[in-house]
């Protein structure tokens, strides 16, 4: 049976952490654009990088990915997530939830490079890519939480979802890492 209180709080988690991940991936792509502009600010909000190696990070190449910067893609990526979880829909839940593990496994790749490489070190960029990993969490326990109509089917267990889960967070990995 669906738990509601549970289902509520995973929705609201997951919500919350895709708002967040959605804002700061937008900022961080103003951002880059300001960058490639000779430094032209786009606002007072963008005069100042909240971090010392903001900057640094996002005028680096690595921070692009097929000629658009990786914050853009975190953008798209966090509004899609967004989108299908409020469709509210079985199929949405689960299309997010795989989605949601891909994109994890990017940020624990881009996390480790992140850290690896050592100064500089975006904050912003590693607080986007807890977000990624915190609403693929609430999202494992939005569709955990969802009612079967005729019972379980072998798909929905808790033991094959989960190594679903790990497949595709490796996969997401993998494409990132090549």
């Amino acid at each position: 049976m669906v738990n509601p209180s549970r289902s509520r709080l995973a929705s609201v988690v997951a919500f919350g952490f895709l708002g967040c991940g959605w804002l700061l991936s937008g900022w961080l792509l103003l951002r880059a654009f300001s960058l490639g502009m000779g430094r032209v600010a786009l606002s007072s909000a963008l005069a100042n990088a909240p971090c010392s190696g903001c900057d640094e990070v996002l005028a680096s190449s690595s921070s692009w990915l097929l000629r658009f910067p990786i914050a853009g893609w975190g953008f798209v990526y966090f509004a899609v997530l967004a989108y299908l979880v409020s469709v509210r829909a079985l199929w949405s839940n689960r299309a997010a939830m795989l989605l949601a593990a891909i994109g994890s496994g990017v940020s624990l790749v881009l996390s480790t490079s992140l850290i690896a490489t050592g100064p500089p070190m975006c904050v912003l960029c590693l607080l986007v890519h807890a977000c990624s990993l915190t609403v693929l969490a609430a999202l494992y326990f939005l569709t955990t939480s969802e009612m079967l109509p005729n019972g379980p089917k072998p798909l929905f267990f808790p033991r094959f979802r989960a190594t679903m889960m790990i497949i595709a967070v490796l996969l997401g990995g993998a494409l990132q890492g090549a």
